[in-house]
């Protein structure tokens, strides 16, 4: 069978009777057509996270790591859904990188100043997956990509043993609303999480546009938006606790 993948590669699928091998098994084959490199490696695995107060990525090691033996398939489904969520990973299978991004629980509290640290996080956990790609090969970094928990394709899961896809996570994530079905390469979704200005209108919706602190709106005003709704301009912004009062915050409201 014959086809592309999400990322425009000729993909050939072959089943293959090895009745006649060492291994006596069936066994599926995926080949990518006139790609000319080898698959002599073993993917990495690493957790991005700031639990321990300071953001930071940990290497994860399968238990059977052997580091001069090749293992194409090291990680579990499990390593990631386990985890304390929502959760972070970065997955480097030579060709891309990943950024897997997890849920919020449904008994989780996902407002105020939890949502706070995991935007942040998020976008340490992209600039860290950029760098990273950038310090395997300065001249032509591999592609990376954001993957989200139960929306996983293909070319992602293809990359563990066996993977279950999850339902009900797939429905707790497309509750978020920047969530879409396509690959996105981190960078563009990195590039909206640092846009510093947005419209008083952009401002007032809700949800807040992705990455936006909700406990500083006017720093993401031009001084024009900002004068316009009783302020003088940004040097001379009152501190948080009074906002409530002045006319620029019932703006928000």
């Amino acid at each position: 069978m014959k086809g592309t993948d999400q990322f425009g590669y000729g993909i050939r699928v072959v089943a293959a009777d090895f009745d006649h091998e060492d291994d006596k098994q069936w066994q599926w084959w995926c080949t990518y057509l006139g790609d000319p490199g080898k698959f002599n490696f073993t993917p990495r695995l690493f957790q991005l996270s700031s639990s321990s107060g300071e953001f930071a990525a940990t290497e994860f090691f399968y238990p059977s790591r052997v580091p001069e033996l090749v293992n194409s398939l090291p990680f579990l489904q499990e390593d990631l859904y386990n985890a304390s969520q929502p959760a972070l990973f970065l997955v480097d299978n030579h060709h891309e990188v990943y950024l897997w991004q997890g849920w919020w629980p449904n008994d989780t509290q996902g407002t105020g100043s939890a949502r706070i640290r995991w935007d942040a996080d998020r976008k340490r956990a992209m600039e860290t997956v950029l760098q990273y790609c950038s310090e395997k090969n300065e001249k032509k970094p591999p592609k990376s990509y954001l993957i989200h928990a139960g929306l996983e394709p293909l070319t992602f899961t293809n990359m563990f043993p066996s993977w279950e896809h999850r339902q009900d996570i797939a429905e707790i994530t497309e509750k978020e609303a920047e969530v879409c079905h396509q690959i996105i390469l981190v960078e563009d979704v990195l590039a909206r999480l640092c846009k510093a200005t947005y419209s008083l209108a952009e401002l007032q919706t809700r949800p807040l546009p992705e990455g936006v602190d909700p406990l500083h709106l006017e720093h993401y005003l031009s001084d024009e938006d900002f004068e316009g709704v009783g302020a003088s301009g940004k040097q001379g912004v009152d501190p948080p606790d009074k906002h409530h009062s002045c006319s620029f915050c019932m703006g928000f409201k």
